[in-house]
């Protein structure tokens, strides 16, 4: 059996399909949602106290005019890379793993056609944790009978039904109440500019130093001593688990005079609350003088303080 995963990640939810290029040949982009389970929650960010528990339940639809069999399992996530694109584990694998926390029921159901079905869960948070720790409940269903069979060529060029397994899941963040640090630091920062036909680059080198999950953005403003704004503009948002790393960077294309400026940068270290609507996170602002010569060359940046 081949397996399809589609998976959330990233600030909205960025599917990362392996086979999809099976998939989009037979099947359309509406054909397909339609095919697969849906869950009414792909992120559970839950704060539990130390020694304490909480409870939920996912709700499973199927959309699809034939019953689905669905099996349920945990494994760890972490990500891949600070663009939000995630990997998994074995359950329990991984430092900061919260899937020995969870139970759930049922392991296995089958959703009637334009049905739905539930899965019952309770963290259990240990004594003397701190921090984040994360899992995710993975939904496995078959799209490997009936008219749902993908079909292939066999050795001997003959056509044959090639069943696929495709999983969805539900993303876990646990936050321990009272122990959570999130942090970032700044362990590189430059402003380049070669002439004015360059754009301006702002590039920082940061790491998570906290002990909890940081989606991390923010924005910039480059200003003269009169307070006049000759720049502004957004850093891409990074993603990080603890100790991950990650490159904050944003560009400006038009002319800044010759001059000196302060350049102010505001980073939203809680943008994974505020995406989730449960909150925010600590804001963390610097600044820094920039000396810009006659050809739009920056040749002097000061240290961000």
């Amino acid at each position: 059996m081949r397996r399809l995963s589609l998976f959330n990640g990233g600030k909205r939810g960025v599917f990362v399909f392996f086979l999809a290029g099976l998939f989009v040949f037979f099947y359309s982009p509406e054909l397909f949602a339609l095919k697969i389970v849906q869950l009414d929650q792909a992120k559970i960010r839950l704060f539990i106290h130390s020694g304490a528990s909480k409870s939920g339940r996912i709700e499973v639809k199927n959309n699809d005019a034939e019953p689905k069999q669905v099996k349920i399992y945990l494994e760890d996530w972490y990500y891949e890379n600070s663009e939000g694109s995630k990997n998994f584990a074995s359950a329990g694998t991984t430092g900061r793993s919260c899937a020995p926390w969870i139970s759930f029921a049922p392991v296995e159901f089958t959703v009637p056609p334009f049905g739905k079905e539930y899965v019952n869960y309770i963290v259990r948070v240990p004594q003397d944790v701190k921090g984040g720790y994360y899992a995710v409940l993975f939904f496995e269903s078959s799209l490997g009978q009936g008219q749902d069979a993908i079909p292939q060529e066999s050795a001997e060029n003959s056509s044959v039904s090639v069943p696929v397994s495709v999983r969805v899941g539900s993303l876990f963040y646990v936050e321990v109440k009272d122990t959570v640090k999130r942090q970032i630091q700044i362990k590189r920062f430059s402003v380049q500019r070669q002439s004015q036909s360059d754009p301006l680059s702002i590039s920082m080198d940061v790491e998570n130093i906290g002990n909890v999950d940081v989606t991390a953005g923010g924005t910039y403003n480059i200003i003269n001593d009169k307070g006049e704004v000759y720049a502004r503009g957004q850093f891409k948002d990074v993603y990080t688990l603890p100790q991950d790393k990650a490159n904050l960077t944003a560009k400006w294309k038009d002319v800044i005079p010759q001059g000196r400026y302060d350049l102010i940068i505001t980073l939203d270290l809680g943008k994974a609350l505020e995406e989730m609507g449960v909150g925010r996170g600590p804001i963390m602002a610097r600044e820094a003088q920039i000396e810009i010569d006659e050809n739009g060359e920056v040749v002097k940046v000061g240290e961000l303080k």
